[in-house]
Order: structure tokens, then C-alpha cells, then sequence
């Protein structure tokens, strides 16, 4: 999205995919483009907003992106529907 910054907060990412991965014994997010990779990530977490990120609609290429996403709470909703009525 065009950040040209590195700090810690992407190490702590990274350090969280692998903890996801090494508990669920299989990768988490499997894109095969960045922009694919994009996608998985907001499918899985939600889309960043300026609440979370404030600078985020700032970045040069925010305005090419398009992402979705349900968040985590929304399919942990799912599975306990579908097990309450199960």
C-alpha cells in the first residue's frame, strides 16, 4: 500500500503469524500476490481503518485497494451457531 517505513510493530506481526501457524500446523495466509496476501489478511482480521492505523488512507497506494474482511469475531460467531444448533 506503499509504506515505506519498517519498525517493530511488523517483527511483532511476523512473530504472531508463526505462533498462528506453528498452533494450527498449517500456513494461515497463503496469498500468491501481495495483493492476494492483502486480501487474506483483511478476510482474516477485518480492513485496517484510521482508528487502528491513522495514517493508513494516506499511503500512496490506499486508494488502488479494495478489501473486505468478516474479522475473526464474525467466523467465531459462525462456528458457535453452527454448533449451538448442531
Amino acid at each position: 500500500t506503499g509504506e515505506e517505513g519498517y519498525g517493530a510493530a511488523i517483527d511483532v506481526w511476523s512473530i504472531g503469524c508463526i505462533i498462528a501457524e506453528l498452533q494450527h500446523k498449517k500456513p494461515i495466509l497463503m496469498g500468491s500476490t501481495e495483493t492476494d496476501q492483502l486480501d487474506h489478511i483483511a478476510n482474516l482480521l477485518g480492513p485496517p481503518d484510521e482508528a487502528q492505523w491513522p495514517a493508513v488512507v494516506k499511503l500512496p497506494l490506499w486508494a488502488a485497494f479494495s478489501l473486505g474482511g468478516r474479522g475473526l469475531s464474525d467466523e467465531d460467531d459462525d462456528d458457535d451457531d453452527a454448533a449451538s444448533s448442531g
